[in-house]
């Protein structure tokens, strides 16, 4: 009993709670059984959609002997187009043409395996229309599994880490901020969840930059940001004086809120990633 206990501990308790979320890929051999196992499944969907219907099975080979035939052919096509060698939550095109070409192959090569077995023995073993409904199930199975994959595990990764991100604005809207904003939106592991731009000039309430609002500043900073609950305010310094600085970190401070410095987007280093970059500001940022 101690030893489940541990083992849920592991998963579920502290820190290791999002573990899960964590490992790098599944196993290959796992990959193989569950793509296995949709065939299998995939076969079996075959036969029911055809056992209420006038279409009969051949019977020259029993039933559970034609299925053993038509998944073995099917892995091997797995191990010759390396179906299990992608990551399943990062599928691409790639891994779905493998697919698409291993689920043809197999129903090309049980369609000559039956052509060849009625011009030798003068009998089909294979129905046709059941192949080609297995390719078809097999294949479309599979690909909703690698989606239903990657999306779970995208929504699971966002809901885990999006309260440990730090809520901030950006100030100002100018090439350099916008490419910021686009910077914090793309780039994966980010630790900033973007809020929306604060704007000086600007009256309505309506617009939006990257699909995140641009919210008016108004008469005073120190009251647009109560109502944002942010954790931390973006600064590109080199757009600002240094009264208008002064002026918008001593604001920030009085809430609690962190002062960020960016960088000029002509001054990033490209080898690095934009969260890298983004450091709390310094006396000497307000001093130039």
């Amino acid at each position: 009993m101690k030893e489940g206990f541990k083992l849920l501990n592991r998963f579920y308790g502290g820190d290791n709670q999002l573990k899960l979320l964590d490992q790098k890929y599944l196993p290959r051999w796992i990959v193989v059984v569950l793509d296995t196992f949709i065939a299998v499944a995939s076969l079996f969907l075959v036969y029911l959609i055809l056992l209420g219907t006038p279409i009969k099975f051949h019977t020259t080979l029993p039933l559970w002997e034609q299925g053993f035939i038509v998944i073995g052919v099917n892995l091997i096509f797995f191990f010759l187009f390396k179906t299990y060698s992608g990551i399943v939550r990062h599928s691409t095109f790639t891994d779905i043409a493998k697919l698409a070409f291993s689920s043809f192959f197999t129903f090309l090569t049980l369609l000559l395996i039956n052509i060849l077995y009625s011009y030798l023995q003068g009998a089909k073993i294979f129905l046709t229309t059941s192949l080609i409904l297995y390719g078809l199930l097999s294949f479309a199975i599979m690909l909703l599994f690698r989606v239903a994959v990657k999306e779970s595990y995208q929504y699971l990764r966002n809901i885990s880490f999006g309260s440990l991100k730090k809520r901030v604005a950006i100030i100002g809207i100018n090439d350099d901020t916008i490419a910021l904003g686009k910077a914090l939106l793309t780039e994966s592991n980010r630790p900033f969840q973007l809020v929306g731009f604060i704007a000086r000039n600007l009256e309505s309430k309506r617009y939006k930059i990257l699909g995140k609002r641009v919210i008016p500043m108004g008469d005073s900073l120190k009251e647009t940001l109560k109502g944002l609950e942010l954790d931390g305010l973006l600064l590109v310094s080199d757009a600002f004086t240094g009264k208008e600085r002064n002026d918008i970190v001593e604001s920030s401070l009085n809430l609690g809120i962190e002062i960020l410095n960016v960088p000029p987007v002509e001054k990033w280093n490209r080898k690095e990633d934009i969260q890298n970059q983004i450091k709390p500001i310094q006396i000497e940022d307000l001093l130039q």
